[in-house]
């Protein structure tokens, strides 16, 4: 009788979670992927959602279940444009005023188009519509894993991040300006 309660708890205490991991840069994906690891390791039925934006990056996980959405053709040339000019975001220099005020735009563009990618997918969005998630985990770096949230319906949605919010994020999280 022991035995058949001790396994009963831990399956009582086993959740599903989807983690959205979007896939466009090393540490990012790597916390994300992280923390779907030690949910697998607690013994969570973990699904890592990974729409690609920069296909060279690394998933970040090895333990969790993986669905992808491929990187969208506009994301594909708006990077392939950025490329053409050997354009690298973390070697630009701080007084090239012009690159400097043109990256940000550029990689909120890329997480724009990669996010509709995402939202236009409606076979993965039914197929986690009837997973019945418990747990939704996002990072807030970008908006749409917490927009895609409202479409899955988890029963709980935690926000995570691997860096400080920004400025337009605090009105959402009820950040005091």
């Amino acid at each position: 009788r022991i035995i058949l309660l001790a396994i009963v708890s831990l399956q009582a205490a086993s959740y599903k979670i989807l983690v959205y991991n979007p896939k466009f840069g090393y540490s990012h994906s790597n916390f994300l992927g992280n923390i779907a690891d030690i949910l697998v390791d607690a013994g969570h039925d973990v699904t890592s959602f990974i729409p690609i934006l920069d296909p060279e990056a690394k998933d970040g996980t090895v333990k969790s279940k993986k669905v992808y959405v491929p990187q969208s053709e506009k994301s594909k040339k708006l990077i392939h444009s950025v490329k053409v000019e050997k354009a690298d975001y973390f070697s630009w220099s701080n007084f090239d005023l012009i690159r400097t005020l043109q990256m940000p735009r550029t990689f909120d563009r890329q997480l724009i188009l990669q996010c509709e990618a995402v939202l236009e997918d409606t076979e993965i969005l039914q197929k986690f519509q009837d997973e019945k998630f418990d747990v939704m985990i996002v990072e807030n770096f970008e908006m749409c894993g917490v927009a895609y949230s409202h479409l899955v319906r988890p029963k709980s949605l935690i926000t995570t991040s691997a860096s400080s919010p920004f400025s337009f994020m605090y009105e959402e999280f009820g950040i005091p300006l």
